[in-house]
C-alpha cells in the first residue's frame, strides 16, 4: 500500500513539474534571433546625471534589423517604470545597424528634470514569426538642466529709460544786417522838422513828420543839388 501511495505521488509531481515547466516557457520572452551580437546601452550607465544635448552610446547590431528608437520615460516615487506609461522617442528611428558607436543624439531639455529610465528598442523582421522588438533599458538616469553648470543665467530685465525729446540743435545765427547810416536830433534841440522836399518852405515844400529829440532815423539817400539834405525814414514809415 505505501509503494503504491509513493509510486502516485512521484507520478503527481511529474507531472506538476512538466506543467511548471510549460508555463515557465510560454510566459518567457522571446529570445533574442540567432547570430545576434547584442542590444546594448553603454552610455550613460545607470544612476548618471545628464543634461543638454548628450549622445547616446551602445550597440544595435541584429540580423534583419528594421529599425531602432531611443525612448525615455519619467520613474515613480520607488524609481521604477510606470505601469502602462508611454515612452517618449527621443531621437528620429535609425535603421543602419551600431557597434560600440553612437546611437543617437539625444536634446534632454525637452524633459522637465527628474528620474527616468532611457532605453533602445530594436525591430527585427522574422519571416516565421513576424516583427519582433527587443530593448534595452538604462535605470535611472537623472536628468538635471536647471541646476546645469552650462545653464544660462537669467538676463536681467533691462530698465525702462523715460523718453526724453532729443536737445535741439543750435539754429545758426544769421549773419548781422548790413550797418545802415541814420540820422539822430542833436542834444538840446527840439523836434525836427521832415519835408517832402529839400526847401525850407511850409506852402511849397509841407512838414509831412518829425524826429522828437534823440529818435533816430535811417538816411535813405542825398540830396543831389549839394544843399546836404538827407532823405530818411521815420518811425512812423513815413519818408522826407
Amino acid at each position: 500500500m505505501r509503494t503504491r501511495w509513493f509510486s502516485a505521488a512521484v507520478v503527481l509531481f511529474l507531472l506538476v513539474s512538466v506543467a511548471g515547466s510549460a508555463l515557465a516557457q510560454d510566459t518567457a520572452p522571446p529570445p533574442a534571433p540567432a547570430g545576434s551580437t547584442g542590444i546594448v546601452i553603454t552610455w550613460p550607465t545607470p544612476v548618471t546625471e545628464v543634461h543638454g544635448v548628450i549622445d547616446v552610446v551602445g550597440t544595435v547590431n541584429e540580423p534583419d534589423l528594421v529599425a531602432y528608437v531611443l525612448e525615455a520615460v519619467a520613474l515613480d516615487e520607488q524609481m521604477q517604470v510606470p505601469e502602462n506609461a508611454a515612452w517618449l522617442p527621443m531621437a528620429g528611428a535609425q535603421r543602419q545597424p551600431v557597434i560600440s558607436g553612437v546611437l543617437g543624439t539625444v536634446d534632454t531639455t525637452f524633459l522637465p528634470d527628474g528620474l527616468y529610465a532611457m532605453r533602445v528598442a530594436a525591430t527585427v523582421s522574422d519571416t516565421t514569426a513576424g516583427p519582433s522588438t527587443y530593448e534595452y533599458t538604462v535605470n535611472p538616469v537623472r536628468v538635471s538642466n536647471i541646476n546645469s553648470p552650462l545653464s544660462p543665467a537669467p538676463s536681467e530685465t533691462p530698465a525702462i529709460e523715460p523718453d526724453v525729446p532729443p536737445t535741439p540743435a543750435p539754429s545758426p545765427t544769421p549773419p548781422p544786417a548790413p550797418a545802415v547810416p541814420y540820422v539822430v536830433t542833436a542834444p538840446g534841440n527840439g523836434a525836427v522838422n521832415v519835408r517832402r522836399c529839400d526847401q525850407v518852405d511850409n506852402n511849397a515844400c509841407p512838414v509831412v513828420g518829425g524826429l522828437a529829440p534823440g529818435v533816430q532815423a535811417p538816411i535813405n539817400g542825398l540830396s543831389s543839388d549839394g544843399s546836404g539834405w538827407y532823405l530818411v525814414t521815420t518811425p512812423a514809415g513815413l519818408q522826407g
